[in-house]
Parts: C-alpha cells; structure tokens; sequence
C-alpha cells in the first residue's frame, strides 16, 4: 500500500471528494486515505489483459467484470481493486451507491511497493466479504498467480506457473499464468 496521504482520521465524505479532486487512485482504510502506487506499463497490460479474460470467459453468465474504477466497500473501509467480478446483480453501499458490496471475485496486480499490503492487509480485509470465493494476485515481475479459494471457513492456497490451470470454479473460468501474461515482454 502506498504512503497515507494524510495520517489523521477522516470521514468517508471526505475521501470521496478527495478521490473526485484526485487524479490518483486512493483507497480508505481504518479512517486514512491512501495513495496507491502509480502503475508501470507492465501492471497497466497485465491488470487489462485479466480483465479481458475473464470478461471473455464469462460472456453469457450472470458475472460481470469491472475495472479498477470500481470502488469495493466492506465495512467502513474501501479499496480499489484491479479487477472484480460480481454475479448477479451488483449490491451497492447504502452509504456510497458507486461502491459494490458483493465482489466474488478480487484481483490484484502486484507491484513492488503495495505486494506486502495485497497479501497481508488487504487479504485480512477482504475475506471479511461473504460473497467473496476467489482472491488472486498476480505478479508481472515473477510471472505467477496466486490463488485464495475460500474453503468453508478457510482459504486454500495455490501458486500456477506457466501452463498451470487457475480453477475460478465460483465463475467457471479458468486462467493460466502463460494466458495472462501473453504478449508481456512486448510493453
């Protein structure tokens, strides 16, 4: 996670005029508004490339893929992801009707500066979210993806390379790392 752009407690109002002042991506948590790491032209491709696939894989299903314009709010926090999936119809914040509620599925692309707080922070965070089935975290630099799949009251942890199929089984879409990353060392 970026570095907090103000260190005091602030209201959810605010962040959201500050988010519409700013040309940043910002995310609220624990009553502080972050700045998140400003994309390379790697994160950029592979965060579109994802977003893709699964909107092609899901093409005449009740699933829906959103960019990392869509605010996710759980509890009184707010994160933007970099890609979400949402089956049926979307449920929005009673507090922020922008924000969805109800994500099955979190993507984050991992860069230097915010992977410790996407495997830690945000991953205590996020299975907070009943609805949420699948976390997955994507790495440009080391080519991987990393996969939570919540298994009963637990997560299930894989890590694909290559060839290795990444089972969506929630969305019935699989992913291979080979498939996300195609066409990566021409950016």
């Amino acid at each position: 996670m970026g570095e907090p752009a103000k260190k005091s407690g602030i209201s959810y109002a605010e962040y959201l005029e500050r988010l519409e002042a700013s040309e940043d991506r910002l995310e609220f948590v624990d009553g502080e508004i972050f700045a998140m790491a400003g994309g390379t032209p790697e994160h950029s491709y592979v965060g579109v490339r994802v977003t893709t696939l699964l909107s092609v894989g899901l093409q005449r299903s009740p699933c829906r893929t959103f960019n990392s314009d869509l605010r996710v709010r759980i509890d009184d926090d707010t994160i933007l992801p970099d890609a979400t999936v949402i089956c049926g119809p979307r449920a929005p914040h009673p507090g922020d009707p922008n924000a969805a509620t109800n994500p099955t599925l979190i993507v984050e692309v991992l860069s230097p500066s915010t992977a410790l707080w996407d495997r830690s922070g945000k991953f205590m965070l996020v299975q907070r979210i009943p609805s949420l089935q699948h976390y997955v975290l994507v790495s440009p630099e080391r080519r991987t993806v990393e996969h939570y799949r919540r298994d009963g009251d637990g997560w299930r942890y894989t890590l694909a390379t290559g060839d290795t199929p990444v089972v969506l089984d929630a969305l019935s879409v699989t992913l291979t790392p080979n498939h996300v990353f195609e066409g990566l060392d021409d950016v």
